[in-house]
């Protein structure tokens, strides 16, 4: 029997070229609609209003939001003075800033309220809080701190009276402006030529540099500048003998 051909094809062949048009078709027809998709996207992009950027927001106006005040009651921006502020705490345990130019100054006879002389019982009517008592040779002689100021600070008590006042810190500066910490050029530079110099009995290069005042009424106290040679270690002032004593109680 003979084949039947269609436009010089087999039958099977025309078969196999209509299915191959039409696979062709159906991957034409997909990559335009891909394309088309494609074009659409980009224009929504392009159309699409941009979200506006949030505005960059500084630490001022960060804090004004948060209710944090920034600007100091005088309406001037804050400095840094160079001035440090010693941290102690209460009783009650909160914490309390003092700054060094609020606290009273040493003089020859007392600082703030304590005074030379005074008994025991006058200086804890003078102050705010308790006076701690550090007892070292009886009764004698000992020591009281007080606790409502910062640390660094002790009285000496002798026969039931202050007779000087001790003070280790930079917190605290003599009636000249010295504290603990100065060099001891800068000290012999404010005292100008005032200072007695002695050989400290225990720091081979060290020195005690006492100021000896002129009026007479000032002739039994004494103001003792304990360096090492370079630095203020200490100062004390008070009335003679104690005034003197190395080793304080000692």
């Amino acid at each position: 029997m003979k084949k039947t051909r269609v436009g010089g094809c087999s039958r099977t062949l025309w078969r196999f070229c209509c299915l191959s048009l039409v696979v062709l078709a159906w991957i034409l027809m997909g990559q335009i609609s891909a394309r088309a998709q494609s074009v659409s996207l980009e224009e929504v992009k392009i159309n699409r209003p941009r979200r506006a950027e949030a505005p960059e927001i500084t630490e001022t106006e960060a804090a004004k939001e948060s209710g944090v005040n920034t600007v100091p009651a005088t309406g001037k921006k804050q400095e840094d003075s160079g001035e440090a502020v010693r941290h102690t705490r209460n009783a009650g345990g909160a914490a309390a800033s003092v700054k060094k130019d609020s606290l009273p100054r040493l003089t020859l006879r007392g600082l703030g309220p304590i005074k030379i002389g005074m008994t025991l019982a006058e200086a804890r009517a003078a102050t705010s809080g308790p006076l701690k008592s550090e007892y070292i040779d009886g009764d004698a002689c000992f020591y009281v701190t007080p606790t409502d100021m910062p640390k660094g600070i002790s009285y000496m008590v002798t026969e039931g009276r202050i007779s000087r006042i001790d003070i280790f810190s930079s917190a605290y500066a003599s009636l000249s402006g010295t504290r603990v910490g100065q060099t001891q050029e800068q000290l012999m530079a404010m005292y100008k030529g005032k200072l007695k110099k002695t050989r400290h009995t225990y720091i081979e290069e060290g020195f005690y540099l006492t100021f000896v005042p002129q009026d007479a009424e000032d002739q039994q106290y004494r103001m003792v500048f304990d360096t090492d040679g370079k630095y203020v270690l200490g100062i004390r002032a008070g009335k003679l003998p104690e005034v003197e004593f190395v080793e304080g109680c000692l």
